[in-house]
């Protein structure tokens, strides 16, 4: 973003639309939310949406566990 923009003028529509749609509703608003995470761990991560590889700890003779993550 620019120094012009801010986080509330770009999510002040989304918010205005969000707002006039639960005033239009007569029901029930269920609000979902989705924080799955894939952990894959490949040889060729590249091929299944690579993100970035992580530091998960130790297994339990030493050596240090690496994942990686991935996106669909």
């Amino acid at each position: 973003m620019c120094d012009r923009t801010t986080e509330h003028s770009v999510l002040a529509g989304h918010f205005a639309a969000t707002a006039a749609r639960f005033a239009a509703s007569e029901g029930p608003i269920l609000i979902l939310q989705d924080t799955t995470e894939f952990i894959y761990s490949r040889a060729q991560p590249g091929k299944i949406g690579f993100t970035k590889t992580i530091n998960a700890g130790h297994y339990k003779a030493g050596q240090p566990s690496v994942l990686t993550l991935c996106g669909c």
